[in-house]
């Protein structure tokens, strides 16, 4: 859904509550708590590569000092 929302799209955007609301041609009510879900597992992943990038970082040099 939000994937179809352009910046352009967008006339008006506001706060109700634990609610953003954004105004496109329609109304579309977006739970911020989804939001903030979908931000956290981003946040996640993003740690979980950085950590898989050091482990074959780590693998990578310990080849290279064998070679050596």
């Amino acid at each position: 859904m939000l994937e179809d929302i352009k910046k352009g799209d967008i006339k008006k955007v506001n706060k109700v509550g634990d609610k953003i609301i954004i105004e496109l041609g329609s109304k579309i009510e977006i739970d911020e708590k989804r939001i903030r879900g979908a931000w956290e597992s981003i946040k996640r992943r993003e740690v979980e590569i950085l950590a898989e990038k050091e482990k074959i970082s780590k693998i990578a040099e310990m080849a290279k000092i064998k070679l050596e």
